[in-house]
């Protein structure tokens, strides 16, 4: 059968008055979509999987590309022969399926990535049947646009053009975010390294940590079977029955920083249409401000998302000033990780479970240099842990963000790095639970006074996707596992400890009063600052608290939640029961 295909294409009086030229263009429409449209636009839809890539990086990548598809067609124009042309109108419409027919945002029919690893796995392990049936009409459109290059070669041309047209387009729209992502400007961090914890000796501190993605089952885990790493936590109160808000970072800062009215459903209800950027500005410069008129001195370290701060309070952000991987290990990898994700994005079903292989990647570890952001946090997390305290006459408020033990893990149970495997979380978070048990002794060493004078709240945003031992074996049969699994009992269930002033304690304290990561703000206005519309009832028993979840798979962050919400649960005393849970209709 191919021989006789390749006899009509040397026979056939288009190719031999053409002299190639529908191989011509089909080179061009196929090294486009892969070297340029694809990168170009999945680097626009979430440069959030790129955290820690320059822009320069990003530049040398499509440089690189765009130089290879021109030297790629180039030498196919040279070398124009029956065998090429059959080749290359497969590919091309092979890609023009599996890019323009199967691919919505970043991947293929619905496929959602967070930290390059595949959210939602059913999408992609397709069964036997779907396989051949998949399979069978990728050959019946080959063999009909063979049909068509032969007897209509003019209607070949023009579907290809249309292609190019189409790809042209979504390139200058995605360069066109890619180049300005933001309409507002961009707030100046100082650098963390001139960053030292400072708390006043006969005034009122806070001091609120951040652990990112930590969950609650986590600390009950390391409590019972390892309790010698909370040796230094006998004066906090472990609030084990603590909601997440909301099912992401950026969802549930507002509510973390300045409490339950920045939370999507009381936005919504109070019909705050405002850009989700601009709600996590507004909550950055809320409760905190309140604390600054009062006389503190605010500051906050890596604060997620880059909000905009006020002029009167201080910013920083940690880096590596030497990283472990050079600049050219990280050019090298941001270039064969676009391309990478460029053939799987345009890749059928049935190849997609090969290339992906199980989150390691069949091309390479995608996995390393997206980790220096974290390890930099790390860092600055371990060198808080080591120095002294500076103590002041001007009372604290400090907010200070970890990317620790966000996934993926690197991090040993010793502190060294391992970009290999996983099942590093634990580790990770005993680890990070212990260097911020050195800074609490840091804090004792400083004196009674500054101890005794300074709350102390060791919070998460949200919880991960681990087995919860804490929750009731039906959970997830009785309430399910949400919008992209965001209801796994290890997600909704965040950390949230506190060390009040003046507490003193022999052991830790728990807590089962029904909390959410929103009640903070309560907690450390409470007599200090009369914070104005703060949630009163942080205290209350039979209070509900609400579960959020909202897609935040978007780039720029300029819709609203009204835009995101995709579901809305309310839970009343445990949230370890099922029977407590019920799901709400979105307004």
């Amino acid at each position: 059968m191919t021989r006789k295909i390749f006899e009509k294409l040397r026979a056939s009086r288009y190719y031999q008055a053409k002299n190639g030229g529908l191989l011509n263009l089909s080179a061009v429409a196929c090294f486009v979509i892969v070297l340029i449209e694809n990168p170009i636009v999945l680097y626009e839809i979430a440069p959030q999987e790129m955290f820690g890539v320059t822009f320069q990086a990003i530049s040398t990548a499509f440089a690189l590309y765009f130089f290879c598809a021109v030297l790629a067609v180039y030498l196919l124009s040279k070398i124009v022969n029956s065998q090429l042309l059959f080749v290359f109108t497969s590919i091309f419409v092979f890609l023009a399926i599996a890019t323009f027919v199967y691919s919505r945002g970043l991947g293929l029919d619905g496929i959602k990535f967070s930290n390059f690893q595949i959210q939602n796995h059913g999408t992609i392990l397709s069964e036997m049947w779907q396989i051949f049936i998949e399979a069978y009409l990728l050959v019946i459109l080959f063999i009909a646009s063979f049909e068509i290059s032969l007897r209509s070669p003019l209607f070949l041309h023009k579907v290809m053009v249309c292609i190019l047209i189409v790809s042209m387009s979504q390139i200058l729209s995605a360069s066109e975010g890619l180049l300005f992502p933001e309409d507002r400007p961009v707030y100046e961090y100082e650098n963390a390294d001139n960053f030292h914890i400072e708390l006043a000796r006969n005034k009122q501190n806070v001091l609120i940590f951040v652990l990112d993605g930590f969950s609650g089952g986590i600390l009950h885990k390391i409590r019972t079977e390892a309790p010698h790493i909370l040796s230094t936590y006998t004066d906090f109160i472990w609030h084990k029955n603590t909601l997440t808000t909301n099912s992401g970072t950026l969802g549930t800062l507002p509510a973390l920083i300045s409490g339950h009215k920045y939370t999507p459903d009381q936005i919504i209800k109070a019909g705050d249409t405002r850009p989700i950027d601009e709600i996590l500005d507004a909550a950055f410069e809320d409760v905190p401000k309140q604390f600054h008129d009062a006389g503190y001195k605010v500051s906050f370290v890596n604060p997620m998302f880059k909000p905009r701060i006020h002029p009167d309070f201080y910013a920083y952000e940690a880096s590596n000033k030497e990283p472990l991987l050079d600049k050219d290990a990280m050019d090298a990898f941001v270039s064969k990780t676009l391309l990478m994700l460029s053939v799987f994005r345009s890749s059928p079903m049935f190849s997609k479970p090969t290339i992906y292989d199980k989150g390691n990647w069949l091309i390479h570890d995608v996995n390393v240099p997206l980790y220096e952001q974290k390890i930099s946090h790390m860092e600055l997390l371990r060198r808080l842990a080591s120095e002294q305290i500076v103590t002041t006459d001007e009372a604290r408020y400090s907010g200070i963000h970890f990317l620790v033990p966000h996934s993926p893990s690197v991090i040993t149970r010793s502190g060294t790095l391992d970009f290999k495997g996983n099942g590093r979380y634990i580790p990770e978070s005993a680890y990070a639970l212990e260097q911020m048990g050195n800074i609490i002794t840091r804090i004792r060493e400083a004196g009674d006074d500054v101890y005794n004078n300074t709350h102390i709240v060791i919070a998460s945003d949200h919880g991960s996707w681990i087995y919860n031992p804490l929750f009731d074996e039906s959970f997830s049969t009785r309430v399910g596992y949400g919008h992209e699994e965001r209801l796994n009992p290890g997600f909704v269930h965040a950390l949230l400890m506190e060390k009040p002033v003046g507490r003193s304690s022999a052991k830790m304290q728990v807590s089962n009063l029904l909390m959410s990561n929103a009640d903070i703000a309560s907690l450390v206005c409470k007599g200090k600052v009369a914070c104005k519309d703060v949630d009163p009832t942080a205290t209350v028993a039979n209070r509900v608290r609400t579960l959020n979840i909202v897609d935040l798979n978007i780039w720029p962050y300029r819709g609203t939640f009204q835009d995101y919400l995709k579901e809305q649960w309310t839970v009343q005393n445990s949230i370890f029961d099922a029977n407590n849970w019920e799901k709400q209709e979105i307004p």
